[in-house]
């Protein structure tokens, strides 16, 4: 793990990355947002960084423990979004995640996101008021049109606003996603906990 680490420091690629959540992954024993985005919506699911729960004050999540993973990981979030800010990550493995919206980012702030792997598929649809791309969204009261655009964030950093409607394409073969955001909670973080991120690389702002 520690030579993984490294590697992503020396040499920030997608790779190096690939070869260290690999290696990290197993570590992994949260469930994740099952009850949020629907069972089977992935194969595994971890929060790095900043986390709350319901009402709960944010505090670091127990992955994000591994500290060198977590630095190694930023760095290379860094080199791809130079000028973003984020106090958490999303990391996960073979998507399948339908149309919905993250309501608890924070205002303002936009999702960074990026797929690595070797795949095929595994756009990323955007609701976009230029967008031509139409999607339907399904309620129990009504049907609604929404219209968007596809992006492929295979290798490619994506940034984009989470608070609208936006899903993730099915693929094929082992893809990992990668979404850096802030969530409103970060709000009420304690400067302890904000200190503790930022040691962890996190480019809080």
């Amino acid at each position: 793990m520690q030579a993984a680490c490294e590697a992503v420091l020396q040499s920030p690629s997608e790779d190096n990355v690939v070869r260290l959540l690999e290696l990290w992954s197993p570590e992994w024993k949260h469930r994740g947002r099952q009850r949020a985005i629907g069972s089977g919506s992935y194969e595994q699911y971890c929060t790095l960084g900043i986390f709350a729960y319901g009402g709960n004050d944010p505090c670091l999540s127990k992955a994000s423990a591994n500290k060198e993973a977590c630095v190694a990981l930023n760095h290379f979030l860094r080199s791809r979004f130079p000028g973003g800010t984020w106090t958490s990550l999303a990391v996960v493995l073979n998507p399948r995640i339908g149309l919905h919206r993250d309501i608890l980012n924070m205002i303002g702030k936009p999702n960074h996101a990026i797929a690595l792997g070797s795949f095929t598929g595994g756009r990323i649809w955007v609701e976009d008021d230029d967008g031509t791309s139409p999607e339907v969204r399904v309620t129990k009261r009504n049907t609604q049109q929404l219209w968007g655009s596809w992006i492929d964030m295979h290798d490619e950093p994506v940034s984009f606003d989470a608070r609208r409607f936006h899903k993730v394409e099915p693929h094929e073969g082992r893809m990992w996603a990668i979404a850096a955001y802030t969530p409103q909670a970060f709000a009420r973080c304690s400067s302890e906990n904000r200190d503790a991120a930022t040691a962890l690389g996190f480019p809080v702002g």
